[in-house]
């Protein structure tokens, strides 16, 4: 009798290992995991914010394909489908040394010493031509890439490296499956395109995201890790968390990245605004490119409204350059209703002007 008794609590402990990470505080769900947006080049999905803000501020944001083909838009060459949802994320490495990569605010932060297990579909397009700012045209970006996850405790930081995927070589969506152990506590997540090392020279190349799962509290044994990351399928093939509405972030976590991204745009219109120049009322090269990292960062800023002043310029030559400037607009296809271009010699108090230059004011306004 004692020994059944033993043999009983026994499986009741082992039970509750292999089920404790399916409970609902061992599970954490990611904003947006099938990377969800409006088709188009450079922005971060919505509930991402893209970490080339902060690493590589000359350089335009993370892709949401597929893109249609139609002549104004650049889809890159890229023409997979989802394999989850409607839309997923393409990220890029480059052979000037930068990378994209998003992050997200944990909905609980990961846990010291805790083991997690958590999957994501990945492939590379077999075609994706781009421009690179130190070269006239487009080039190959094709080398087999990987993805790195990264926790962190702010947007971006890279605090400890959780897990690695090998490279990327199949143009098929396949599922890569991760377990790892955090050694601090981390609230964010980084997911990062990087390029094999060690290398003589970085590559360009791709890396395509979609149908992430949530991060499940696993027990930190092999082969109940095995039985967790079947329970992670199913939790991410269950009805409910289907792309078929949309995701919010909670009311405290909306103040709080939304505090970030204002100052992210910010912080982009400070460096890129100067070099927004124009050569006989159009807008140079180095002025669209600086214009798009901006509008990149207006993406991500919805909260806030953008509002272009070109200071009481004569009504010809005003038009002229908003003509420019709503060209470098259509190629996103993006609505910007939080974006003004206006002409006035008046000062408006209620705007923060963050640029100011000879007949070019660049500055922000709560977007009502």
């Amino acid at each position: 009798m004692k020994n059944t008794k033993i043999q009983f609590l026994l499986f009741c402990f082992s039970f509750f290992l292999l089920t404790v990470g399916t409970t609902q505080d061992g599970m954490i769900h990611l904003n947006n995991p099938s990377f969800e947006d409006t088709p188009g080049p450079g922005h971060a999905a919505k509930g991402w914010y893209d970490c080339g803000n902060i690493n590589f501020s000359l350089e335009t944001p993370p892709d949401i394909h597929p893109i249609d083909n139609s002549p104004e838009r650049n889809n890159f060459g890229v023409t997979q489908k989802a394999f989850h949802g409607n839309t997923y994320l393409g990220m890029v490495v480059r052979e000037n040394e930068s990378w994209e990569s998003v992050a997200q605010k944990l909905e609980k932060p990961l846990s010291p010493a805790s083991c997690y297990s958590f999957s994501i579909f990945l492939c590379k397009s077999g075609i994706y031509e781009s421009g690179l700012r130190s070269k006239v045209g487009v080039v190959d970006f094709t080398t087999p890439i990987k993805l790195k996850i990264w926790g962190g405790n702010s947007y971006c930081d890279k605090g400890q490296l959780l897990a690695e995927s090998p490279l990327v070589k199949s143009t098929d969506w396949q599922n890569y499956s991760f377990n790892f152990q955090p050694k601090k506590q981390y609230a964010f997540i980084i997911l990062e395109a990087y390029f094999h090392t060690p290398t003589m020279r970085v590559p360009n190349g791709n890396i395509m995201l979609d149908h992430a799962s949530s991060i499940m509290l696993v027990p930190c044994d092999a082969e109940n890790t095995k039985v967790q990351l079947t329970k992670v399928e199913e939790e991410r093939n269950d009805s409910d968390w289907k792309i078929n509405s949309k995701v919010y972030l909670k009311d405290h976590r909306k103040q709080e990245l939304g505090t970030f991204e204002k100052k992210a745009l910010v912080s982009q219109i400070k460096e890129s605004g100067p070099k927004i120049k124009f050569k006989k009322n159009q807008i140079t090269l180095e002025g669209e490119l600086a214009l798009r990292r901006i509008l990149g960062s207006l993406i991500e800023s919805p909260n806030q409204k953008l509002i272009i002043d070109f200071g009481g310029l004569k009504e010809k030559r005003f038009k002229i350059r908003k003509e420019s400037v709503k060209e470098v607009l259509r190629n996103w296809r993006e609505p910007f209703s939080n974006l003004e271009i206006i002409n006035s010699k008046e000062e408006n108090k209620e705007v923060k002007w963050i640029l100011e230059k000879d007949h070019f004011y660049i500055g922000i306004i709560k977007n009502e």
